[in-house]
């Protein structure tokens, strides 16, 4: 997976080489000088392009372990569940309050798309409010297709059918 940063510094290290062989050339052609006049140009719309991602999206920002604070806009961090993200093993890992999951992900940070797999988890039962709980956050788990964040410490897990579960650091 190349990360957005990645990709960014690697864009401007192109952008600033170009523009010293281009400057290297005028100093040595007379003739090129006029140039000169399109540098500054180049490097406005270069940087103006927008071809990177802001860093707050990239997929490696999910890594570590989130409290799940609301499900489908029920507040439910009471209950203690949890995420932990492994991008670089493409693992979830975590806790529904009573049992604890484990699954394989599949990212694509260009989309923000978020693939769970198949969800493998221990077997406790869990009577009243975490037995409901459990009930809905796996269903909600295995139709998640995206992530959003809000800013550094908040991230949302959606599916298509506006469902969203909101983790917090």
């Amino acid at each position: 997976m190349v990360s957005a940063v990645f990709y960014c510094n690697t864009v401007y290290l192109c952008i600033s080489m170009m523009s010293i062989a281009l400057l290297l050339k005028i100093h040595y052609n007379q003739h090129l000088r006029m140039k000169i006049l399109f540098l500054p140009l180049f490097l406005l719309v270069a940087v103006l392009s927008g071809g990177c991602k802001k860093d707050n999206q990239s997929a490696e920002n999910l890594n570590g372990s989130w409290k799940v604070h609301s499900l489908n806009g029920r507040e439910v961090g009471h209950i203690g569940a949890s995420c932990i993200f492994d991008i670089g093993a493409l693992k979830i890992s975590g806790n529904s309050g009573c049992n604890s999951y484990g699954a394989d992900i599949t990212v694509n940070e260009r989309t923000q798309s978020l693939q769970i797999g198949n969800i493998v988890q221990t077997k406790i039962g869990c009577p009243g409010e975490k037995g409901d709980f459990e009930v809905d956050f796996f269903s909600a788990l295995r139709k998640v297709n995206h992530y959003h964040f809000t800013n550094t410490e908040v991230v949302n897990l959606t599916d298509d059918q506006n469902g969203r579960i909101e983790l917090h650091k």
